[in-house]
C-alpha cells in the first residue's frame, strides 16, 4: 500500500479545488486515501464489500456538501472521521454494534518454503490473537496507530480523546504485546 507523500499545503490546495467544483481535485483525494479508509471501516463494519460502500459514501456527501463543510481539522482527520461515523452509523442500522473486530494482520513474508508459509501462518496468529485480547479501545488506538498510520494528534482528533490517553493506550497495548 504506497501512497505518495504530500504536504499538508498541497492538501489545503486540493481542498480549495474541490470547493471550488473542480472534480480532479476530490478524484485525487479519493485515489490518494480510499484504501486505508476502506481498510479503516473494515475494522468496525467486519466486511470489505459494505466498508467500500461506507467511504464512497464519504466521498459522495463531501463532494455534495463540498460548499458546506468547514473542514478545520486537516481533510486525512476529517477523512477517518467521517469514516468512523458512517461506519457506526450503519452498525446502529444493522443493530451489529457488538459484531465489531479487528482484520487480520498482513505481514509480509518470503512465500519460497512450506516451512516459510507455515511460520507466517503461525506468526499472523500468535499477533492476531494477542491484539484480540486488547481491551477494545486500547485495540482500536491500537491498530489506527499501527496499522491505519495515523499519528496520535490525528487518532486523539478522531476519536475525540487527548493525546494523553492515546499514548497511555498504546503504552498498555505495547507492554501487553510484548
Amino acid at each position: 500500500m504506497k501512497h505518495e507523500m504530500k504536504s499538508s499545503a498541497t492538501y489545503d490546495i486540493l481542498v480549495r479545488r474541490m470547493k471550488n467544483s473542480d472534480v480532479h481535485a476530490v478524484e485525487t483525494l479519493f485515489r490518494q486515501y480510499y484504501e486505508p479508509l476502506v481498510h479503516y471501516a473494515v475494522r468496525y463494519v467486519n466486511d470489505t464489500h459494505i466498508a467500500e460502500n461506507v467511504v464512497s459514501d464519504v466521498f459522495v456527501r463531501m463532494w455534495k456538501n463540498r460548499h458546506k463543510i468547514d473542514f478545520g481539522v486537516n481533510i486525512k482527520t476529517y477523512l477517518f472521521n467521517s469514516v468512523r461515523n458512517y461506519s457506526l452509523n450503519y452498525l446502529k442500522k444493522a443493530s451489529r454494534e457488538d459484531t465489531y473486530k479487528s482484520k487480520y494482520i498482513a505481514i509480509e513474508y518470503d512465500h519460497d518454503t512450506p516451512e516459510s508459509q507455515l511460520f507466517e501462518k503461525e506468526t499472523q496468529q500468535t499477533i492476531q490473537n494477542a491484539v484480540n485480547e486488547l481491551p477494545p479501545k486500547c485495540k482500536e488506538i491500537f491498530c489506527m496507530n499501527r496499522f491505519d498510520g495515523l499519528t496520535y494528534n490525528e487518532i486523539a482528533s478522531i476519536l475525540d480523546i487527548s493525546i494523553k490517553t492515546v499514548e497511555t493506550q498504546m503504552s498498555h497495548a505495547l507492554k501487553f504485546l510484548r
